[in-house]
């Protein structure tokens, strides 16, 4: 009856833990998810790239919104045709981004304004005679096909314009001297001359015209769910995420070079006068900035911990599985026991394996709880001296049943230790290797190396698969929020790596191989005046 109740009572707290967070998942796959329609062929707003992944300034927009308001949705990129009547008959809820006009305002409810955009005239930065459009006389003129057409180009005469399919082929028009000039949107000119390498050999003239304002679109019926939408907006543009992803998108304004010499003087008499400024009131207002840093200090704690728990419930369901495997296998060797307990109680020799062999296995359950405890459990780094090995094979053993199919190596030199948050560095490690496990997912040998050697001071901990690699592109914003190459994936796990990092001293950085995809992670090396310290 003792072993029993002990059983019972060490499995309580298990079935709870697993129900408790069971049930999170199942509520939160139950709410409603919207759909949001969006062009998959409009860069640098929405487009789906070569891999079949969609992107874009407001695809990321659009997930920063859902993120702080808790709204659920579903993408479906389509032809801009398609997703326009989508939203009229109601078979998707939003339009992520959309012109607005006063005819489109009879059928739709528009949220606060994402983008004010214009047209611009583009020529070569060789060019000395075209400064605007009244230059453009007698001259072959490139226009994007789509919005970027004003009646004024009619006016001009002797001038012959030629349509393009896209804003790429129109600038190497440009660039190849098929036209004198261009005009074309320009945030998506911007765009495209980033991308390209492009931003040297061409520049913007006069001023800019045709200023429209794009924003997300809902039903007439839908004014609640436009009410969080615009709730989400504003939070992203005051918490600084919104700027952060039009520098990512659509970079740096490019100003017009007749007008540099007097932008210079401008801003140099301003910087003056605000020099001065500053000068004379330092004192009063010194104690104020402390105050305004302060708090966009904690206000960034407060996204960046946020975004931490939004991805730890995004693959916590991994974690849970791994521990019911786990489990699984002592309380069937404790089942086995407790049946034949009725039958062999007055054995004395099977009463002695009892009290043998159950004992190790409830502490087995008992360390996995533990374990699974910490991780779930936020909290500042507590930095102390870790044995590299042991932490990299208990993190292994914590998620070995997903590592079933895969070849995992590890080469890490002995009696390394370095100076890190333990939990942090075993959720670092476990996000790597998910992120691993992922992309060796067709490989038909899936491999995942570990190694860790000391250099410069500092140990350096590599993590290796031979998966389907990361584009040179896809390097640049790797470790960005809402940045993935998934098809399902949220785009927060390498961020909330790369803050854990840094956050315990370190650094992180992501190498292309020829094969596959290398993390490196650089980290104080838990060693004193050049001799190892005990390992905890």
């Amino acid at each position: 009856m003792k072993m029993h109740r002990l059983i019972y009572k060490l499995m309580t707290p298990v079935l709870a833990l697993i129900f408790l967070y069971g049930s999170s998942f199942v509520s939160l796959a139950s709410d409603k998810i919207y759909i949001v329609a969006g062009d998959n062929n409009f860069p640098p707003y929405e487009f789906v790239d070569q891999d079949g992944a969609y992107k874009g300034f407001n695809v990321d927009l659009m997930k920063a919104v859902s993120l702080f308001t808790d709204i659920q949705i579903e993408f479906r990129p389509m032809a801009w045709e398609e997703a326009y009547g989508s939203l009229e008959n109601g078979s998707a809820d939003i339009i992520q981004g959309m012109k607005v006009t006063d005819n489109r305002k009879n059928k739709f409810i528009y949220s606060n304004t994402l983008v004010f955009n214009t047209d611009s005239l583009f020529v070569l930065e060789s060019d000395r005679e075209i400064e605007s459009l009244s230059d453009l006389s007698g001259r072959l003129i490139g226009i994007d096909y789509g919005d970027s057409y004003d009646p004024r180009l009619d006016k001009i005469p002797d001038s012959r314009m030629i349509v393009y399919d896209n804003t790429e082929s129109v600038l190497k028009a440009l660039v190849g001297g098929e036209v004198d000039a261009v005009v074309g949107d320009t945030l998506a000119v911007n765009f495209f001359l980033l991308r390209h390498g492009m931003e040297n050999e061409v520049k913007v003239v006069g001023d800019a015209f045709n200023e429209r304002a794009y924003a997300i679109a809902v039903s007439k019926n839908n004014p609640e769910l436009m009410g969080k939408i615009n709730s989400g907006i504003s939070i992203v543009k005051e918490n600084g995420t919104y700027d952060q992803l039009y520098r990512k998108w659509f970079g740096k304004p490019r100003p017009d070079a007749s007008k540099r010499i007097r932008l210079i003087l401008s801003v140099a008499a301003v910087i003056m006068m605000i020099a001065l400024t500053v000068i004379a009131i330092y004192n009063r207002l010194n104690h104020n900035l402390k105050m305004v840093l302060a708090r966009e200090i904690e206000q960034q704690k407060k996204i960046n911990e946020k975004l931490r728990e939004y991805d730890k419930m995004q693959f916590m369901d991994k974690v849970i599985s791994s521990i019911a495997h786990e489990i699984r296998n002592p309380l069937t060797s404790i089942r086995l026991y407790t049946e034949q307990i009725p039958k062999k109680i007055d054995n004395r020799e099977f009463m002695m394996a009892v009290a043998e062999d159950v004992p190790p296995e409830i502490d087995r359950i008992d360390m996995l709880i533990k374990e699974f405890i910490e991780y779930t459990s936020p909290r500042k780094p507590e930095r102390r001296v870790l044995s590299v090995a042991d932490e990299v094979e208990n993190t292994l053993s914590f998620s070995h049943n997903q590592l079933k199919e895969v070849d995992v190596t590890v080469d890490i030199q002995d009696a390394l230790c370095i100076v890190f948050d333990r939990n942090h560095f075993r959720q670092v490690l476990l996000n790597i290797l998910l992120n691993g496990i992922d992309a060796v997912a067709e490989s038909g040998e899936p491999k995942i190396r570990i190694s860790a050697e000391k250099e410069e001071g500092r140990v350096m901990i590599t993590v290796t698969d031979n998966g389907c690699g990361i584009s040179e592109d896809g390097m640049k914003y790797l470790f960005d929020p809402f940045f993935t190459t998934k098809s399902c994936g949220n785009g927060l796990g390498l961020f909330v790596v790369r803050q854990l990092v840094e956050e315990n001293g370190g650094k992180i950085e992501a190498r292309r191989e020829e094969q596959g995809t290398s993390f490196v992670i650089y980290m104080e090396s838990g060693e004193s005046d050049g001799e190892t310290v005990d390992c905890g």
